[in-house]
């Protein structure tokens, strides 16, 4: 398993927790059938993609590239919304940081898919903000989507 994130475009998702939940599972499963093609993307996605690979490469360069050593994409699913990105467990904290910070920059919504909480981050003001998920039971929802995710890849 990987450490797995994902950016989307603001104005694609809902802002209710459990209605995000229903879009993004649409969303992963459309995004398998495009697997690496930007191009179908957002330009907004498409420029924080650019720049997340120049630290982050995907793997088939990473190991062309000793450099890198163990950052790199492990595995990446790209929709006209959405990015869904899964880095190895060894710079799940680095990887984070970094999807955050352009997230912000680039005005996206991000959503940590490994994580025991399932929050989801909208951009306002140039920062992201947490939307309400007071309804939410993440942790039997988490196990269902990362299978039907996993299997895809």
């Amino acid at each position: 398993m990987s450490y797995d994130l994902l950016v989307f475009k603001k104005e694609a998702a809902p802002r209710k927790w459990r209605d995000f939940m229903t879009w993004y599972k649409k969303q992963v499963q459309s995004a398998a059938n495009h697997r690496m093609d930007i191009t179908n993307s957002a330009i907004e996605l498409h420029e924080l993609y650019k720049e997340m690979r120049s630290v982050f490469p995907d793997e088939d360069n990473a190991f062309n590239n000793n450099r890198y050593g163990k950052r790199y994409i492990n595995n990446c699913s790209i929709g006209k919304d959405i990015i869904y990105v899964g880095f190895t467990w060894a710079v799940a904290e680095e990887a984070f940081q970094k999807m955050i910070e352009l997230a912000e920059k680039y005005s996206v919504g991000f959503f940590d898919v490994s994580s025991e909480d399932g929050s989801v981050y909208f951009p306002e003001d140039g920062k992201l903000t947490v939307i309400d998920a007071s309804e939410r039971d993440y942790k039997k929802v988490r196990n269902k989507l990362r299978w039907k995710i996993w299997k895809m890849q």
